[in-house]
C-alpha cells in the first residue's frame, strides 16, 4: 500500500512518513482506489507503479518483460566482479528481457562492452529505453535475433549472462497469477522439463 501511495503522490516511500498527516485530495484518493483495485485483482505491483528497483537501479517494466527477480541480482554482482580490473572487456546478456542485467554489468564495469540479444522486438524496445535513461550509452549493444545468430560471429566473449525460461510447460498453470497471467510467455516456458534453453546454450555457445 505505501508503495502505491507513493506513486500516487509521486514522491519517495520514505517521504510519506514526513508526511503522515496529509489528507489526500478527491483525485488522488479515487486513482489509489483504482490501484489498489488493479493489486486485488494479482496485477503485480512494479506493472502498476511502472518499474522495479535492480542492483539500485530503476527499471522499467511491462507486459513484454520478465519482472528481474531479486536472486537474478546475484548473478549480475558476479558478473562485474569478474570483470573487475580489465582494461577491457566484452560480456555478452542472452535474452536480455527489459536489460537489467545487461545494463547493470556496463555501469558497474565502466571498461566492459555488453551485448545484450532477445527474440522480441518488444522486449527490446524496454531494453533499449532503459539503457538510454540509465546512461548505459553506447556500452550496451542490442541484437534482435532468436540465439547467437543474432550475434556477430567474429565477437569473442569473456562472461556470458542469461536468466532463461526454466519452468516445465505443465507447470505453468499452477504459477501464481501474478507470474502466469502478466510475465510474457517466451520468459516462463523451458519446455518439457524447462531445460531446453540450457540444451540449447551449451550446444551453441562453444561454437568458433
Amino acid at each position: 500500500m505505501e508503495l502505491l501511495l507513493a506513486h500516487v503522490l509521486k514522491m519517495a516511500r520514505m517521504k510519506l512518513y514526513l508526511n503522515f498527516d496529509r489528507v489526500l485530495k478527491e483525485p488522488e484518493l479515487e486513482n489509489l482506489r483504482a490501484l489498489v483495485m488493479r493489486r486485488a485483482e494479482r496485477e503485480p505491483l512494479q506493472h502498476i507503479v511502472g518499474s522495479t528497483s535492480f542492483c539500485g537501479f530503476e527499471f522499467q517494466v511491462n507486459r513484454n518483460v520478465l519482472i528481474p527477480r531479486p536472486e537474478t541480482e546475484l548473478l549480475a554482482e558476479r558478473a562485474w566482479k569478474f570483470l573487475e580490473g580489465r582494461e577491457s572487456a566484452t560480456a555478452l546478456d542472452f535474452g536480455t528481457g527489459s536489460g537489467c542485467l545487461a545494463i547493470t554489468i556496463a555501469l558497474k564495469s565502466p571498461t566492459a562492452t555488453v551485448h545484450a540479444v532477445d527474440v522480441s522486438e518488444a522486449a527490446l524496445a524496454v531494453a533499449r529505453e532503459n539503457s538510454l535513461r540509465l546512461g548505459a550509452g553506447e556500452r550496451v549493444v542490442f541484437h534482435s535475433g532468436d540465439g547467437f545468430s543474432a550475434v556477430p560471429g567474429d565477437l569473442k566473449f569473456d562472461v556470458l549472462v542469461s536468466n532463461p525460461p526454466y519452468i516445465a510447460s505443465a507447470e505453468i498453470p499452477t504459477l501464481e497469477p501474478e507470474v502466469r497471467d502478466f510475465d510474457p510467455m517466451l520468459a516462463l516456458d523451458g519446455g518439457a522439463d524447462g531445460l531446453d534453453f540450457y540444451r540449447r546454450l551449451a550446444r551453441e555457445a562453444g561454437r568458433g
